[in-house]
């Protein structure tokens, strides 16, 4: 029997998850978008992923720049998973305050915590590619996250 769309989106948003803008450069532009399929993979070697719309263009961005950082978000930064979700705005960067640490990555200020990445491998999945991303940096800070779950922002 197939699986709706919309029964497997419903069931899925029963998992709750913290919420990411994930970020790149490429040629010195920055890009970013909201991504909420990121997951842990290894401790040793430390590894991430990411899954990323293959008609998107921020998997067109990726596959070039082979970099990436995963900002998570705190409770406050509602307005920049809106923002970064929104694929109609060419200039998601405006009055965000970013810095860069390893790769050139935007990092943006006052995030929960980040992860910054090389790309060590790119496999097709479906609709999407996972992004295997090499750590390179990370830190975190005593804030709380923001939360999704059932379609809705908690906290």
């Amino acid at each position: 029997m197939p699986i709706s769309t919309n029964k497997f989106k419903k069931t899925l948003g029963s998992f709750a998850t913290g919420v990411t803008v994930v970020t790149t450069s490429l040629n010195n532009k920055p890009y970013g978008l909201t991504v909420n399929a990121f997951s842990s993979l290894s401790l040793e070697p430390p590894l991430v992923l990411i899954c990323i719309d293959k008609k998107s263009e921020s998997n067109k961005i990726l596959k070039q720049s082979k970099i990436f950082a995963i900002n998570i978000l705190n409770k406050n930064q509602k307005h920049l998973s809106k923002i970064f979700s929104d694929s109609k705005n060419r200039d998601r960067f405006r009055g965000v305050k970013t810095s860069k640490k390893t790769t050139g990555s935007p990092i943006i200020v006052n995030s929960l915590a980040y992860i910054d990445c090389t790309v060590i491998k790119i496999i097709s999945a479906g609709d999407h590619n996972i992004f295997i991303g090499n750590i390179e940096s990370l830190n975190n800070k005593n804030l709380d996250p923001l939360i999704y779950y059932r379609g809705k922002y908690l906290g």
